[in-house]
């Protein structure tokens, strides 16, 4: 039996469980042993994790809570493109290596070195292709909140796993809103950094051609930050790197907040507007922001996507098919048909056919509106809008076994507020700080300047304080429950 209670682990962030394991009150052992109990409980039911790794997590529990500030806190990893040595990574996809990697990626040696002992992986998509957490070879990840919903994606389990009291704290990825959307699915805080803060190497110096940013998805406001930290600490193996502010990210959050100037967006670049429950969310923020102190003006976002759809194509057909295909050189043939699911293999097959040429304009044009929006932001200092445009999804609706303009429509309005970010590299936050009428998580998106993670963590902090959330679906509403979690086609 382990020496922490279910209810007292799940009441903990990760900085709290450490701090146990630094007084002795309980061991780095009992944290993984309770861990794994709450996993065996919940994972049937939700499908958070995919893959465990209990030999290499034990081996490494004797000393890991004399490690960093995460000493002895169990972690996992999302299972797209994040090497841990010794073990496989599927990405989502039948369409893998069998070999266990040789080295860790970066950022998960900075992980193993603060003390975090990792057991395992959570759901990702195929390649991480939608906003959902469905594929073929796992089955759904569902909404600890209402099994009837989806988690989100592309980091759904990572996000399932965290609500679900299984782990304080996963890591995530972000390429179109895979932190942010699955964050806001699960009434959780999610946090996208800028373009190039948390290293990808040494394997992929950069992920999704620019676009994606790596972090981690959690309960409360203080673990971002000191996970920020973490995961900027050591050599610099990225080619880019926004200033970083003078204290460290956690110590920011003891400075004073000024009263801030928010553009308040309710549509998107896209010009979508959002259904009525996220809708009443933002304009509930937006007033609390007024009540707060703070100077909010509603604006329309100098952008629109029209201006960049060809330059975003250009950049992700060319992204999967660069990927499938580096993966073929590893494994030693070219992917079939049968190998990946139907929208995968229409976007590998039409990446084929985009030339260097439109690569690098993209790039450019990437660059470009990145520009674009500093200029903005030099009379605001973040922007407030809806983070996605629709409740959470409900399975089978976006997945990558569809590929009807329905399916693909309904995506877009799940990555509408969150994708443009992306595309300039700012960072991005969710804020769990609204609930529909049926009891959904729905949250808000703040973005600010490129570099200025500082300045998020601590509104996010101010909203933490006056506002709290618990980070924690209850548990009437997964626990024990018996439900299908395979996918819309197995296989």
């Amino acid at each position: 039996m382990a020496a922490i209670s279910q209810a007292d682990y799940a009441a903990q962030d990760a900085t709290g469980l450490a701090e146990l394991v630094r007084r002795g009150e309980v061991t780095a052992g009992e944290l993984l042993d309770t861990a794994v109990e709450r996993l065996e409980a919940v994972n049937g039911i939700l499908n958070a994790v995919t893959a465990l790794h209990l030999d290499r997590a034990r081996a490494m529990v004797a000393d890991a809570g004399a490690r960093g500030p995460f000493g002895g806190v169990p972690f996992l990893v999302k299972d797209l493109f994040t090497d841990v040595a010794g073990t496989v990574s599927d990405n989502g996809s039948a369409f893998h290596s069998p070999d266990p990697s040789s080295t860790s990626s970066a950022v998960v040696e900075r992980y193993e070195a603060g003390g975090l002992v990792i057991f395992g992986r959570t759901h990702s998509p195929e390649f991480g292709g939608t906003s959902t957490s469905e594929s073929r070879r796992f089955g759904i990840t569902r909404n600890p909140f209402d099994l009837s919903r989806t988690a989100g994606g592309s980091s759904g389990g990572a996000a399932a796993a965290v609500a679900a009291g299984i782990i304080p704290a996963a890591q995530a990825t972000d390429a179109g809103g895979s932190i942010i959307i699955p964050s806001s699915c699960c009434g959780l805080f999610g946090l996208k950094p800028s373009r190039g803060r948390v290293p990808y190497g040494p394997a992929r110096l950069e992920g999704g051609a620019g676009l994606a940013a790596q972090h981690v998805i959690t309960r409360t406001v203080r673990d971002s930050a000191a996970f920020l930290d973490l995961e900027t600490s050591g050599e610099m193996v990225a080619s880019l790197r926004p200033p970083s502010p003078r204290e460290s990210f956690l110590a920011c959050l003891d400075l004073p907040l000024p009263r801030l100037r928010i553009a308040f967006a309710r549509r998107s670049v896209a010009g979508m507007e959002p259904a009525p429950d996220c809708l009443a969310a933002v304009e509930k923020v937006a007033a609390l922001c007024q009540s707060m102190g703070h100077q909010v003006e509603e604006i329309d976002l100098p952008v629109k996507a029209e201006d960049y759809a060809d330059a975003e194509r250009a950049i992700r057909l060319a992204s999967v098919t660069a990927t499938i295909q580096a993966l073929a050189r590893t494994i030693g043939r070219l992917p079939t048909e049968a190998d990946l699911e139907p929208a995968t293999w229409l976007r590998y097959q039409a990446g084929l056919s985009v030339k260097g040429t439109e690569v690098l304009d993209a790039r450019e044009r990437i660059l470009a509106m990145g520009f674009a929006i500093q200029r903005f932001m030099q009379r605001y200092d973040v922007i407030l809008s809806p983070a996605m445009a629709d409740l959470p999804p409900l399975p089978g609706t976006v997945t990558l076994d569809r590929t009807d303009d329905a399916s693909a429509a309904l995506n877009r309005r799940y990555t509408t507020y969150t994708s443009f970010y992306n595309w300039t590299g700012q960072p991005s936050m969710t804020l769990p700080l609204h609930m529909s009428a049926d009891g959904l998580p729905v949250g808000v998106l703040f973005a600010g300047r490129y570099g200025e993670e500082d300045l998020l963590l601590r509104l996010a902090a101010e909203f933490e304080t006056a506002h709290p959330w618990t980070g924690l679906a209850p548990e009437e509403s997964f626990m024990g429950k018996v439900v299908e979690t395979s996918g819309r086609n197995d296989g």
